[in-house]
């Protein structure tokens, strides 16, 4: 076996026990309440930041009220928030892309 795999499996055993360490050691580790209550905003400031470049980020010079991503994206945001249904919220929101794509390529 060539060393790159090695490399590889060393690196996957560290990744799998450093996230393992977090389950286990989870009760064992007592957080203050702030900083307790300021982990709870993590996920949604992790995903803020993976999913508004996406939306807002354009190759050319368009006018961004002619954009179709941020169209989709607003409109799945509320199909998500009235239904609070993941799969339909992923449904529309691609629909609604396709569909705005179309619409403007005509």
């Amino acid at each position: 076996m060539s060393s790159i795999w090695y490399s590889i499996i060393l690196v996957g055993i560290f990744t799998f026990l450093t996230r393992l360490s977090f389950i286990i050691l989870s009760d064992k580790i007592k957080l203050h309440p702030d900083v307790q209550r300021a982990l709870r905003f993590v996920p949604i400031a992790v995903l803020t930041a993976i999913i508004i470049p996406e939306l807002v980020q354009t190759n050319d010079a368009r006018i961004l009220f002619i954009f179709p991503r941020l169209f989709a994206g607003i409109f799945a945001i509320l199909i998500a928030w009235r239904t609070r249904n993941i799969f339909l919220t992923i449904i529309t929101g691609m629909l609604s892309l396709y569909l705005l794509n179309y619409l403007i390529n005509l």
